[in-house]
């Protein structure tokens, strides 16, 4: 029982990546730090249980047409901000980072399953959601879990901006929130295809599901490109047996039921405005309904944004070596979409070698993980990945990372479930 209560706390600490203000470095590096010391006794020792060498090998070579490009575009522009070096480091130390919290998953479980890895996710996920609706509930729960972090300008200004309106999360929000609770609503799709059998099951999952799906869209309505792809992931295997599709659509009203009770409840219970956090995780639904006009304020912001396009072909090219604006609080040229902020940094070339990268990243985690069709499945979270960067810069490589100790017991192929 502490092993796994250790192991929760771990992988929360590694989900959200926190920066903790009595810490000089991310949780994440010094995981990195300390894997590597690790590592290296037990190679000293005795032949490691995992080849953690080989996964750096493998995993790092894709990201070194990313670093060329990037240090070109420094050296050209006579730059110092060195975005894509720092992700590299810090790329390199969670493959590192994540030993430790393979060692023991094994430990406890004997072996170390991909869809086990996928529970965590989930149950750190609603851990996350349970602390954000007391933190928005009750402000000295705010005050508590905010003055444990360490944020940045940007973010302290985000966070006076959505006060009252949205679900500020311990150490996440915003569009990072809504990476982190998208991809994790993905895997859970990979979950049920494989595990979900029952009607007992399938209850229990969609209610859990429907938990991240709500309290992640109250922080960043970026979670809803996750849901709709695993949705669309879950529905597509149900549609073959009648039977299933059945069950699949009385478990999803049944756990709709259960979750609009919930926060009925906890809304009467503790004041909740519930309106407030639905008027704005679904704005664009409420403005559908009312106006026939299905957008948002930050859509049509974001679709300003798309007039900001580079005016000489070196910019093209290579780009201007710049990630943020003279200030250093907002991003330069003042533009949040990620495809536009890679070609201003390293150019169109720097943005496909990157691109390519996420790609061969996804790739290899699910050939590692023995999955049958692991194009499939690593294609899905790539197209989530694409979707992402039309809305901000997005990476899904340190959340995936842990994933490439784990494999699925056994080797099954999708016709079989």
């Amino acid at each position: 029982m502490i092993k796994k209560s250790i192991l929760y706390v771990l992988m929360f600490l590694y989900v959200y990546q926190l920066q903790l203000v009595f810490l000089p470095i991310t949780v994440n590096k010094l995981f990195g730090i300390f894997g590597m010391f690790l590592y290296a006794y037990h190679s000293v020792r005795g032949r490691p249980k995992f080849a953690v060498l080989s996964n750096v090998s493998r995993l790092m070579k894709p990201y070194l047409w990313v670093l060329f490009f990037s240090i070109v575009s420094i050296f050209l522009n006579g730059s110092y901000e060195m975005p894509y070096i720092r992700l590299g480091f810090s790329f390199f130390l969670a493959i590192f980072g994540t030993y430790p919290i393979a060692l023991l998953f094994s430990r406890i479980y004997g072996r170390m399953c991909f869809f086990t890895v996928v529970k965590y996710f989930v149950a750190v996920a609603v851990v996350q959601m349970l602390i954000s609706f007391a933190m928005f509930a009750n402000s000295s729960f705010h005050d508590l879990f905010t003055s444990l972090i360490r944020y940045d300008e940007i973010a302290e200004f985000g966070i006076e901006q959505s006060e009252g309106f949205r679900l500020i999360g311990f150490g996440t929000g915003f569009f990072s929130s809504g990476i982190i609770h998208g991809f994790i609503l993905i895997v859970m799709s990979f979950y049920y295809r494989y595990r979900i059998k029952s009607i007992g099951e399938n209850i229990l999952f969609f209610t859990t599901f429907f938990c991240v799906l709500l309290g992640g869209t109250f922080m960043a309505r970026t979670t809803l490109v996750g849901a709709c792809i695993a949705f669309f992931f879950i529905f597509s295997a149900g549609i073959h047996s009648v039977h299933r599709f059945f069950k699949l659509v009385l478990s999803v009203f049944a756990s709709c039921v259960i979750c609009l009770s919930v926060l009925v409840f906890v809304s009467n219970y503790n004041s909740v405005d519930l309106e407030v956090l639905s008027s704005f995780g679904f704005e664009m639904f409420k403005n559908y309904s009312e106006s026939g006009s299905f957008e948002s304020s930050s859509t049509n912001t974001l679709i300003d944004m798309y007039s900001t396009i580079p005016d000489n072909m070196k910019t093209w090219l290579i780009g201007d070596a710049k990630w943020m604006d003279s200030s250093g609080i907002f991003y330069y040229k003042h533009t949040d979409v990620g495809y536009l902020r890679n070609i201003f940094y390293f150019g169109v070339l720097g943005l496909m070698s990157f691109i390519y990268f996420q790609y061969l990243f996804l790739k290899t985690i699910f050939y590692k993980c023995n999955f049958t069709n692991c194009r499939k499945y690593s294609i899905i979270l790539f197209l989530f990945f694409i979707i992402l960067n039309l809305k901000g810069d997005a990476d899904l490589t340190l959340l995936s990372t842990i994933f490439i100790y784990s494999e699925v017991y056994p080797k099954l192929n999708l016709k079989e479930v």
